[in-house]
C-alpha cells in the first residue's frame, strides 16, 4: 500500500481551511508491521481514516496494488480503540460471524470460521458469551477475530490497547505479534506509546506536529523476534524515537 503526496484539508466555517496532512508519503510492504507515532493532534487518525477509505485525501493518492483507495472495502479491516463497534445483543461468535453473514457465507462455514478465529485470539471457549460478559481485553480480541475472519489484506489499528490496563495491554501485544506472524497480514498500528511501537513494529513512522503534518522520520527496528521489552537495543530505539517526538512537541509549543 502506498501513500503518495497525500494532503488533507478540512473546511472550517468562518475560518481559513485547516491543513491537517501535507505531502504525506509512506509505503507499507506486504506482511509488514508498521507503527504510526506522533504528538497528539498530529493527524494520525486522519491518516488512518484515509487508509480505511472513510474519508478521501484532498490531493495525492492512496494506492493498494496500484488501485486507488476511495471507499471502505473488505481488503482493509479496521480495529478501533473503543469496544462500541461490537454488537452487545450478539454473542462473541455471532459478532465474528456478522461480516461473513453480510457477505452471504453459508451458516456452517460461518460457524467454523468464527470458531477458528476465536481460537486464534485465545477465546475458543468464550464464543457463546455476550459482549457484556467479557472483559475489555476479551472484547478487543473479539474485534480482532471479527476483522481477521474476513481475511483483509491490511489490518488498520487505531490505538486498540490504549484504554486497557498495563498487564492486559502486554498480553494483547504478545498475542497480536503471534497472530501477525501466523497470518502474515500487513498491519498499520497507531500508538502514542514509544515502548509499544518498538516492541511491535518492523518500522516506526514518526509524524511531524500538526497542523500540516507529514512523515518526520521512519525508524527501522532491527531487533530479532521474539523481542524483550527491556533491553539495551530497545532502549537505544526508544531514546532515538523519543528525541524525534520531543523535538516535534517543543516545536509545536514554540
Amino acid at each position: 500500500m502506498d501513500l503518495r503526496g497525500v494532503n488533507k484539508v478540512f473546511d472550517v466555517p468562518g475560518r481559513p481551511p485547516y491543513v491537517a496532512i501535507e505531502d504525506f508519503n509512506l509505503h507499507l510492504a506486504e506482511g509488514e508491521f508498521v507503527c504510526l507515532l506522533g504528538p497528539s493532534g498530529c493527524g494520525k487518525t486522519t491518516v488512518m481514516n484515509m487508509l480505511a477509505g472513510f474519508i478521501e485525501p484532498s490531493s495525492g493518492s492512496i494506492l493498494l496494488d496500484g488501485e486507488a483507495v476511495c471507499r471502505p472495502g473488505p481488503d482493509r479491516g479496521v480495529i478501533f480503540q473503543s469496544h462500541d463497534a461490537l454488537f452487545p445483543w450478539l454473542t462473541a461468535q455471532e459478532n465474528v460471524e456478522f461480516g461473513l453473514k453480510m457477505r452471504g457465507i453459508p451458516a456452517k462455514v460461518r460457524s467454523e470460521t468464527a470458531q477458528r478465529f476465536l481460537a486464534l485470539v485465545g477465546l475458543a471457549n468464550e464464543g457463546r458469551k455476550f459482549i457484556r460478559e467479557l472483559s475489555g481485553g476479551m472484547q478487543q480480541r473479539v474485534q480482532i477475530a471479527r476483522v481477521l475472519a474476513n481475511e483483509p489484506r491490511i489490518l488498520l489499528m487505531d490505538e486498540p490497547f490504549a484504554a486497557l490496563d498495563a498487564q492486559t495491554r502486554r498480553v494483547l501485544q504478545d498475542q497480536l505479534v503471534d497472530i501477525w506472524q501466523r497470518t502474515q497480514t500487513t498491519i498499520c498500528f497507531i500508538t502514542h506509546d514509544i515502548g509499544e511501537a518498538v516492541f511491535l513494529a518492523d518500522r516506526v513512522a514518526t509524524m511531524r506536529a500538526g497542523p500540516a503534518s507529514g512523515i518526520k522520520e521512519v525508524v527501522e527496528i532491527d531487533m530479532p523476534r521474539p523481542r524483550e521489552r527491556i533491553s539495551d537495543q530497545a532502549s537505544v530505539y526508544h531514546r532515538r524515537i523519543e528525541d524525534v517526538i520531543s523535538a516535534e512537541v517543543q516545536a509545536a509549543l514554540a
